[in-house]
C-alpha cells in the first residue's frame, strides 16, 4: 500500500510500517511500501485491486484512471464505442483539468462579484461621509476664514485630510489582509492541504490607487462648496 506524504507525516508512519484500513465496516492491515505527493485529498491511498476485492468486497469502483500512450482523443473515442449503451463517462486528463479550472473560475467570479459590490458600497460610503463631514464642519471652516485662512487653504486642508485618511485605511487594510493570507496558509498546512496562497501585491497596489483616487475626487465637490460658502451666513447666529 502507498499513502500520501502528508498522511504519513500526520500518522507518524514510514515505509515498512503497518497501517489498518477500515472500508465498508471491514478491517485489514497493510504494509506501507511507498509514499506519494498530493496537493488535495491527502487521505488518498493506493492498494492492489485484488486486495480491495478480497479484503473489503469492493468489486465495482466508481472510477478508473488509465495511463495510455498515444493520442488521448483517439483512445477516448474508441473507449466510448466499447462502453456505448452504459452510463459510463470517458474524460481525458486535459478535460478533467479544464473542468476543474472552470469550476474554480466560476467560484472566483462569484467571490469577485461580491467583492466588487462591497467595494462599490464602500465608495458611496466614502463620498457620503466626506459630504456629511463638510456639513458638520461648515462653521469650523467659516471660523478659519474669519481669522484669515483663505478658501484655498481650507480646500487644501480638506484635500490633505482625505489623502491621509485613505493612506491610513490602505495601511491598516493591507496589514490585515496580509495577516489573513498568512493565517490561511497555516490553516491549510495544519490540515495537510498543500495549496499555497500568495499575497497579490499587484492587486493591493491597484486597490490602493483606486482608494486614493476616490478620496481625491470626492474631496473636489466639498472644496467647491467651501469656496462658495458665506462666512457671514454661517456665523450670524454665533
Amino acid at each position: 500500500m502507498a499513502i500520501s506524504e502528508s498522511a504519513a507525516k500526520q500518522l507518524k508512519k514510514s515505509i515498512g510500517d503497518e497501517l489498518t484500513l477500515i472500508i465498508n465496516h471491514k478491517e485489514a492491515a497493510y504494509k506501507i511500501t511507498g509514499t506519494f505527493n498530493v496537493k488535495l485529498s491527502p487521505d488518498q491511498v493506493l492498494i492492489n485491486e485484488k486486495n480491495i476485492k478480497k479484503d473489503f468486497g469492493v468489486f465495482v469502483p466508481d472510477s478508473y484512471a488509465l495511463r495510455i500512450h498515444g493520442d488521448a482523443d483517439k483512445f477516448k473515442k474508441s473507449l466510448q464505442q466499447e462502453l456505448k449503451g452504459t452510463k459510463a463517462k470517458v474524460v481525458t486528463f486535459e478535460e478533467d483539468v479544464a473542468n476543474t479550472t472552470e469550476d474554480f473560475k466560476l467560484l472566483m467570479d462569484i467571490l469577485l462579484f461580491f467583492s466588487l459590490m462591497t467595494a462599490a458600497m464602500g465608495v458611496f460610503g466614502i463620498i457620503n461621509n466626506v459630504g456629511v463631514s463638510f456639513m458638520q464642519r461648515k462653521k469650523e471652516f467659516a471660523v478659519f476664514n474669519s481669522v484669515g485662512m483663505t478658501s484655498g487653504g481650507n480646500g487644501l486642508m480638506i484635500f490633505l485630510e482625505g489623502i491621509f485618511t485613505a493612506a491610513f485605511s490602505i495601511g491598516i487594510g493591507g496589514a490585515i489582509s496580509y495577516i489573513e493570507v498568512s493565517i490561511l496558509n497555516n490553516i491549510f498546512r495544519l490540515i495537510n492541504i498543500k495549496v499555497p496562497i500568495n499575497y497579490n501585491f499587484e492587486a493591493f497596489v491597484m486597490v490602493a490607487v483606486s482608494i486614493l483616487t476616490v478620496m481625491a475626487v470626492s474631496s473636489f465637490p466639498v472644496m467647491f462648496k467651501n469656496s462658495k460658502m458665506s462666512v457671514v451666513a454661517e456665523l450670524k447666529y454665533e
